[in-house]
């Protein structure tokens, strides 16, 4: 009924949660979501000038945390994020990690991150096209690499349904939700 097409590596990754009660689901998605706003919101209030000026104010790390989690989960994104059961904080966590935080930038691992974020909801290749922009040549290869092995392991494991996905559901562009409800901030 909420017309979301994700790729079929999406459903191999999710497909243990059909085997678990709506409640015990709705529960594991609430609790990373919320967690992924923690880990990013502190992260970025860490390396902000706004933490180095609260520093002299001597207020911690933790009391802004604090203050900025609860207006996050306000934020129409984050809370229609929960409110639907959707992914998409996760995906920005595993970005951030990849781009900004948990991987050096010369490592073998830059990218991984990416690619995997894109192989799971296709919005993230963006930063693919980012990473090479931005010349990070080895990273922006990784992230594709990573993408399209992900996406060549769902095919392997689901032939029938990764051929009707790429072939089909991609371009029904009627999937991307009813446009007349205002929620529907698609392009």
């Amino acid at each position: 009924e909420l017309y979301f097409t994700y790729p079929p590596f999406t459903a191999l990754l999710l497909r243990p949660f059909a085997s678990l009660p709506l409640g015990a689901t709705i529960m594991i998605f609430t609790t990373l979501t919320v967690l992924a706003v923690v880990v990013t919101v502190q992260w970025l209030i860490a390396r902000t000038s706004l933490s180095a000026a609260d520093d002299r104010n001597s207020r911690p790390l933790w009391f802004l945390v604090g203050l900025a989690v609860p207006a996050t989960l306000v934020v129409e994104s984050v809370r229609e994020t929960i409110n639907f059961g959707q992914i998409g904080m996760l995906l920005v966590a595993l970005i951030l990690a990849d781009l900004l935080f948990a991987v050096p930038r010369g490592s073998r691992w830059a990218g991984v991150g990416v690619g995997l974020a894109t192989a799971i909801k296709l919005y993230p290749g963006i930063f693919v096209i980012y990473l090479l922009a931005s010349r990070r040549w080895r990273a922006g290869l990784t992230a594709g690499a990573t993408a399209l092995a992900a996406t060549l392991f769902a095919a392997a494991l689901a032939p029938a349904d990764s051929w009707r996905f790429w072939t089909h559901e991609l371009w029904a562009t009627g999937r991307v939700g009813r446009t007349a409800y205002t929620g529907n901030q698609s392009l």
